[in-house]
């Protein structure tokens, strides 16, 4: 039984993504964490801002395109992903400036 090389990119691309949102969530975490967050709800918008996102863009490429190029749609769809999750992470990271300039406007204004 031989499998083509489509056929294993398919099989090992749910494997490798549920492996790095298991990777993406430990870090989101350990920086929710470190910023005095909830982990468990920053552990879910990573979940579900990466699943969202990429079934997103491959059902529109499987509307538009259908099964011509399909990794070219796979690979589009892990980079809108991270693109997305560079966004939420730069979020998470910037809630401690905030808190701070919050801080500063309260002793100004006594």
């Amino acid at each position: 039984m031989r499998f083509s090389v489509l056929e294993i990119f398919l099989i090992a691309v749910p494997i490798l993504e549920t492996l790095r949102i298991i990777i993406l969530c430990r870090d989101m975490r350990k920086l929710a964490l470190a910023k005095g967050e909830a982990p468990q709800k920053w552990m879910w918008y990573t979940a579900l801002l990466w699943i969202s996102v990429e079934g997103t863009v491959i059902g529109l490429w499987f509307f538009f395109m259908g099964f011509r190029y399909l990794i070219a749609g796979i690979i589009l769809a892990i980079l809108a992903a991270r693109v997305c999750f560079t966004f939420l992470k730069n979020r998470l990271e910037n809630i401690d400036e905030q808190a701070w300039d919050e801080k500063i406007e309260e002793i100004g204004r006594e």
